[in-house]
């Protein structure tokens, strides 16, 4: 006989009050749970969607994406690092940027180049990080400074590509492509895009959560071909926008090397060099400020990631007001950020 059998004769004994109540109220959290989350996007979604907003998504496979080939063949020939001085040569908007040098480190490889200095706003402002492909923009936001982290918040993007292996669920919202089309019919994408033949974009509900954090900086990864559309829903709302455009620091054949290296598909490596080589061309249409991701070598030989990001943590926080000064630590032969309020 097994315990959930009955004896002869015998009634069962009641199962414990405790365990009934614990299993109602699991119950009713399944239940009520999703309405809440129904409604408390309904309410930020209303709070934050600008009147006569349209949602359209841009088709960027069936863009040419022209360069400019003869400049591109004396960049190849020349192979030299990708960097805004090396640039103007080629394309002359480069030249309307200039280094910042804001630490003495920074005198032979600065990081950050501005047009005028930098310009301070009261937050939230939003801060679109651009970059062409393998230019180190998701690593470098990885490791920002703690205290860079606790004064901004972060969007998470829609995307309807596979989740990659390692990859954290948290890192996009996984979406289906019916999803994401009735977001568009909703009017509820500040911008979204189609690459490599996935949708890619950014909900109205997620950069109004963002907004509610109360945080001085709100860190939008984007890309080129939806700056603009960003930068007009931050204009609709009344939040200033600007945009700081990474390059990678690396000659031509580095840059090519590491894109066949990451994209395996050839037909996604060739396509993925054209768009590299157009968002280079065009970066300075765009962004507000340029950000060189230096690829520098740690003591053990290995990218060091934290020292760009360090850079990128000074831009970010002087962009908002924030005192931020960078100290060389010789304990661990490394820099150190230390902020200061």
């Amino acid at each position: 006989m097994t315990q959930l059998e009955a004896k002869p004769g015998r009634r069962q004994a009641a199962p414990p009050l405790e365990g009934s109540f614990l299993g109602v109220q699991r119950a009713l959290t399944d239940v009520m749970e999703p309405i809440f989350d129904k409604v408390n996007r309904s309410i930020v979604e209303a709070q934050w969607t600008p009147r006569n907003w349209t949602s359209r998504i841009v088709e960027t496979d069936t863009l040419s994406l022209e360069v400019s080939h003869q400049e591109w063949r004396k960049i190849k020939q020349s192979n030299r690092p990708l960097l805004p001085g090396v640039l103007a040569d080629f394309f002359p908007l480069y030249g309307s940027f200039h280094p910042l040098h804001h630490n003495h480190t920074d005198q032979e490889k600065p990081y950050v180049f501005s047009k005028n200095g930098i310009e301070k706003h009261k937050g939230p402002l939003v801060v679109a990080i651009i970059a062409p492909s393998t230019s180190g923009k998701d690593t470098l936001l990885s490791h920002l400074p703690r205290q860079v982290k606790s004064e901004s918040a972060r969007p998470t993007t829609d995307t309807t590509r596979q989740r990659r292996t390692g990859e954290q669920r948290t890192a996009y919202n996984f979406r289906t492509k019916n999803t994401i089309k009735q977001l568009e019919k909703q009017n509820q994408l500040v911008e979204a895009i189609k690459q490599g033949g996935n949708l890619y974009g950014t909900e109205i509900y997620e950069m109004g959560r963002a907004f509610n954090r109360r945080r001085p900086i709100v860190l939008w990864r984007g890309d080129i071909f939806g700056v603009k559309r960003m930068k007009a829903y931050c204009d609709a709302v009344g939040i200033p926008f600007v945009s700081v455009g990474v390059l990678p620091g690396l000659s031509h054949t580095d840059m090519k090397g590491r894109i066949v290296k990451k994209r395996g598909k050839a037909k996604e490596q060739q396509w993925r060099w054209r768009k590299a080589k157009y968002e280079i061309e065009h970066l300075p249409d765009v962004a507000d400020y340029l950000f060189v991701n230096h690829p520098k070598i740690d003591a053990e030989g290995n990218p060091d990631a934290r020292t760009s990001a360090r850079h990128l943590g000074w831009l970010l926080l002087s962009l908002v007001g924030k005192e931020a000064t960078l100290q060389e630590q010789p304990r661990f032969s490394r820099l150190k950020i230390i902020f200061q309020r």
